[in-house]
């Protein structure tokens, strides 16, 4: 078991940097108040998990394509179907990380096995040149591959031609990608490359968080060195750092569904404290718009509507001083199904077998404020354990924690564990979901 595969998938060029990386009312809680929901060390059984609709795709919590040899601790997988537009000549991928915290679908190229379908994709060009994308995470690591176009299907939904990333083209690929630039310097100096399964973890990533494009008006406008590149004809031989404009750039899939395309909700079961072998949940497609996926009591959190890099987040403060180490004024934080701990700013003694999480000497009981843009607010409890002990214990067979936490300066995570027994919704920037304007997250938890 790979313990050390902590990541946090929240993109760096983003500004965002961790460790390691029923009826559907409006609710109450959209004014200024403060509640308080289960934390994550429950056992009870949680919200609801909607099964076997059209707009419901299983996910589950495990250690993902690698196996416990090599795989992730507390990532959440699924399965996608991608086809060459407009045609049946499809391949369905599993072991793709379902990511809140990102958005856009990033197919690993060794997972792309399909020699039609691979040679039917073909890279999205501008002026000439042919775009790449390099994606910094905030374990410092990057990937790096073309943008191509494809028809996404998940579950019973479908959108047509939508702009992907297929990472890690540099290594072995038979399809119309195999000359494909390698990674400029300009996207590669100071990181790490991520670009294979055994260093990755997952055949790809769904990023399925509250903004449209994976990066928005920043890139249609500005340049740098973390986003899109022009790579070949206008720009030479090699690949230079360009804009990318906003219908090109690697979109989220939900917004281009023709139906239930408002907006996802996760929905997991609670797991004990001593953690679990797998999880079987259920990622929900739309808010209010069939039967399995309304809002109902959920509290809401409005999140930044920048529509650009970095939307998504609201403030997290340690509100009665309950987390050891946590000072000062509240700090930016998202809800990351991606990162696979609670991060946060804490002299919590950190773990000697694995550095990026905390090892308290017993288990503590904490909690946290979250606080919307809207000034909407709520108390979180949650535990912090020894994550050593618990990666130990069962022979190192669980995958699933609702207790492990671990270092972040000046920024709150609120990953995966913070997702067990709660049913987490993220509407999409400027939709009206059951009557309140997106981008906003929101949870029911008992």
């Amino acid at each position: 078991m790979n313990a050390l595969r902590n990541v946090g998938l929240a993109i760096l060029a983003a500004g965002i940097v961790v460790a390691c990386g029923g009826g559907g009312g409006v609710p109450g809680s959209l004014g200024n108040s403060s509640s308080s929901s289960s934390g994550g060390g429950s056992s009870s059984s949680g919200a609801s998990i909607a099964t076997s609709a059209s707009n419901v795709q299983p996910i589950t919590v495990g250690f993902g394509p690698l196996g416990q040899s090599g795989g992730y601790i507390n990532g959440v997988f699924t399965s996608v179907t991608i086809c060459a537009p407009g045609t049946t000549n499809c391949q369905t991928i599993s072991g793709i990380l379902v990511d809140s915290g990102s958005e856009g679908l990033r197919i690993l190229a060794s997972a792309l096995t399909s020699s039609s379908l691979a040679g039917a994709l073909q890279a999205q060009t501008s002026n000439g040149s042919e775009i790449g994308e390099c994606v910094v995470y905030g374990d410092n690591t990057y990937t790096w591959g073309p943008v191509t176009r494809a028809d996404i299907q998940i579950s019973g939904e479908t959108a047509s031609s939508v702009p992907i990333n297929i990472f890690g083209t540099s290594a072995t690929f038979s399809g119309n990608f195999a000359g494909f630039p390698s990674p400029p310097s300009a996207c590669s100096t100071g990181f790490t490359e991520n670009d294979t399964l055994d260093t990755f973890g997952a055949n790809g990533v769904l990023g399925i968080g509250t903004a449209v494009q994976d990066c928005g008006a920043e890139c249609a406008n500005v340049v740098d060195n973390y986003d899109y590149f022009a790579c070949g004809g206008t720009s030479g031989p090699s690949c230079a750092p360009s804009t990318e404009s906003l219908p090109n750039q690697v979109q989220n899939p939900v917004p281009l569904f023709a139906t239930d395309n408002n907006g996802v909700i996760i929905e997991l079961p609670s797991i004990p404290s001593t953690g679990q072998a797998s999880v079987s949940g259920s990622l929900v497609f739309g808010i209010g718009t069939e039967s399995n996926n309304a809002l109902g009591s959920a509290q809401v959190l409005t999140v930044t509507d920048n529509g650009d890099i970095g939307s998504g987040s609201f403030s997290t403060k340690n509100s009665n001083g309950s987390i050891p180490g946590f000072t000062g004024s509240a700090v930016t934080a998202i809800i990351d199904s991606g990162s696979n701990g609670l991060f946060f700013p804490s002299s919590i003694t950190v773990c000697k077998d694995q550095s990026s999480f905390y090892c308290p000497s017993a288990t503590e009981n904490y909690s946290a404020q979250m606080i919307g843009t809207n000034g909407a607010s709520v108390t979180i409890p949650f535990s912090v354990a020894n994550a050593d002990a618990l990666f130990d214990n069962n022979g190192g067979n669980n995958a699933a924690f609702n207790n492990i936490a671990g270092p972040a300066s000046q920024f709150f995570d609120w990953g995966l564990p913070f997702f067990f027994g709660r049913n987490v919704y993220f509407a999409i920037n400027g939709d009206v979901v059951s009557g309140v304007t997106g981008p906003y997250n929101a949870f029911i938890a008992n």
